[in-house]
């Protein structure tokens, strides 16, 4: 073992002994039975609580009972602040996007969420999902709602700090900070070695914690994915709901942050035009050269790749590889270091795709067919026939009752799918 895995092993060490500590005067009447029973219930069905708390190193056998570790008291107390003064999350809604003080202190909501580590992270999600606002997305011709931030996103970040938070800091719980514009987690106590801000700002996962018997008892009860899974998981959901990437930032006072934003990457014309290559399985970092490429008028070079997704040269040239065998994108010429975008075909919005065989049945359709087809209201089948005919999919002819709709150019390249 080299120099500075010793290191990083002696300092994990010290930084767990918190939760190893066994505290006197604790004993089992201090913890709730239905908690306890239900780790046990996942861990080994039918063996005593005692003996199930021995076995997860959270208790140890003393004179025909047990004595309890910190971490027990944590997961299972049932007051958990008669042990730590600070083992709650705090909600805090700010008006705007900074914190103000004084008297231009912009605080408008407060809220102390308390319970046993054990089913902490459960009550947080109850407390703040109604505080989680919807926003509109065009999907296809019609808009749905979604949640602001995915909740499997921010609820990954607050089970994360509370789950490696430094429990041997005593002055401050883990804080939840809602802005208009972010939802910042923030936990204290520093990095775990060997994680360091440049491996989770590239959405790397690692193998360490400061807290493996509490991260045990919450892997156990369904709470938490395994060591290491959780910032990947929390950048794929981001990114595939076309949010910006987590930004983790680690503050002078030994606190770590992450914050999620709600501003979306792309508009809605750059949206809706990647939705057509939806099928074709692509990366989030080649889905962000397509539309890099598409800005500088269809053409881009690895070196571009490279700097956009910050990848080495092997990365890129695999990535466009790929690309190139899934049709959308092509060298300008053979042997070339130019690459350009594969000429489109034109993609139906599902919505078109419902009408087409009807459309080319009868060779023009009416407002009422479009709401017989769509299932829909007046106003609706208005609103997406007009988007359809913006999109160049339908030709609108005459006016009121009398209107109908025959191909548009679009829909004459348009070809069903085998």
């Amino acid at each position: 073992m080299d120099a500075e895995r010793i290191a990083h092993a002696k300092a994990l060490k010290k930084q767990s002994l918190t939760e190893h500590a066994f505290v006197p005067g604790a004993g089992m009447a201090d913890l709730r039975e239905d908690l306890v029973a239900k780790v046990v219930e996942k861990f080994r069905p039918g063996i005593p609580a005692k003996q199930a708390l021995i076995d997860l190193r959270l208790a140890e056998p003393q004179n025909g009972d047990v004595r309890l570790s910190f971490a027990a008291l944590l997961l299972f107390a049932k007051d958990p602040e008669r042990w730590h003064e600070k083992a709650y999350v705090e909600y805090i809604r700010f008006r705007g996007t900074q914190r103000e003080h004084g008297a231009k202190l912009n605080i408008v909501q407060r809220e102390r969420i308390s319970a046993p580590l054990a089913e902490l992270s459960e009550k947080v999600v109850e407390k703040i999902k109604p505080h989680i606002g919807q926003r509109q997305v065009l999907h296809d011709l019609f808009f749905s709602e979604n949640a602001e931030y995915p909740q499997s996103a921010w609820q990954e970040a607050v089970v994360n700090a509370i789950a490696h938070r430094d429990y041997g800091l005593r002055g401050t719980p883990v804080e939840i900070h809602h802005y208009d514009d972010r939802l910042e987690v923030v936990s204290p106590g520093s990095l775990v070695p060997p994680i360091t801000l440049d491996m989770l700002r590239k959405g790397a996962g690692g193998h360490a914690s400061r807290n493996p018997l509490i991260v045990r008892v919450m892997v156990i009860v369904g709470l938490m994915r395994e060591v290491g899974e959780g910032v990947p998981r929390m950048f794929e959901v981001m990114e595939g709901n076309g949010l910006h990437k987590p930004e983790f930032a680690e503050k002078p006072q030994g606190f770590v942050s992450v914050s999620l934003r709600n501003s979306m990457v792309w508009d809605e014309g750059t949206r809706a035009w990647l939705a057509n290559f939806k099928s074709r399985g692509l990366a989030t970092n080649q889905l962000r050269l397509m539309v890099l490429a598409r800005q500088r008028g269809g053409k881009f070079t690895s070196a571009d790749y490279q700097k956009l997704a910050e990848l080495d040269i092997y990365t890129a040239s695999r990535d466009i590889k790929e690309m190139i065998r899934k049709g959308v994108v092509q060298t300008e010429k053979k042997g070339g270091r130019v690459y350009m975008l594969s000429p489109e075909r034109p993609v139906a919005p599902k919505e078109f795709k419902s009408l087409h065989l009807e459309l080319t049945r009868r060779g023009e359709l009416s407002n009422q067919d479009l709401r017989d087809i769509w299932k829909v209201d007046r106003q609706a089948a208005l609103r997406g026939a007009k988007r359809l005919v913006e999109g160049g999919w339908l030709i609108p002819e005459g006016l009121g009752k009398g209107r109908r709709y025959k191909p548009g150019p679009k829909a004459q390249e348009y070809a069903t799918p085998s």
